[in-house]
Order: structure tokens, then sequence, then C-alpha cells
């Protein structure tokens, strides 16, 4: 992180080069990045939430495929078909990791997405 940090202040610093702007928006895209992963490598496994599901790699799946397609007709079926493992794994991790089952989340990401000045999917 200290070699992005410095190298994101030495092009702030001349900022009358061709791309600087680039840059240091892809630097801090990285920082953030690396500080979401070391997050996620020393949060604490008692913790719930759609954060704690991109620990896993199937529930980490199944939020991408729920949060790129809300609107879809899912079941628990249709959604572990789609990452590739069980209905019966799929409920148990996705329950284990985020909280909840996955058609309950996907039921509070819907009326988040449906309330009027809502910023995001936001986490709980």
């Amino acid at each position: 992180m200290r070699h992005l940090i410095e190298f994101a202040l030495c092009v702030l610093r001349e900022p009358r080069r061709t791309g600087g702007d680039g840059i240091v928006l892809r630097l801090a895209e990285l920082m953030f990045v690396e500080v979401l992963r070391r997050h996620l490598e020393t949060m604490a496994e008692a913790r719930s939430g759609w954060l704690a599901g991109l620990c896993d790699p199937h529930v980490a799946l199944a939020l991408a495929r729920l949060h790129a397609d809300p609107a879809r007709v899912w079941t628990l079926d249709s959604l572990a078909e789609q990452i590739g493992t069980s209905r019966s794994v799929l409920a148990e991790r996705f329950a284990q990791f985020v909280g909840e089952p996955p058609m309950h989340y996907l039921v509070r990401c819907r009326i988040q997405l449906a309330t009027p000045c809502s910023p995001s999917l936001a986490p709980r």
C-alpha cells in the first residue's frame, strides 16, 4: 500500500503530465480493493452479511448473479444451477455467511431498489 500511495502522491505533484487523473483514479481503485481484501482476510468468522458472503466462492457467485439481475424470476434451484452447486449447499452456505436465505436476501434487495432515494443495495 505504501508504494501505491507514494506513486499517487508523485503523480499528483506533476499535474501537467498527460494521463495523471486516470492514473490516480486507477491507483485509488487498487487501494480500495486492497483494503477490502485485507478486511475480508481478517474478518471474524462470526460476522455475517453480504461482505462476509464474499469469503465463500459459491456465495460470492450467488451474490454477483442476484445483484446483476435482481428482476429475474430467481428460484433457489435456478440460482444453484447458475453457480454450479446443489441447492442444499447454496442454501446452507448462503445462510451461514450472509445470515439469511438467498431468496429472503433477494426480496430485501428488491425492496431497497424500489425505495425512493435508495442509494444502492447497501448491506444491513
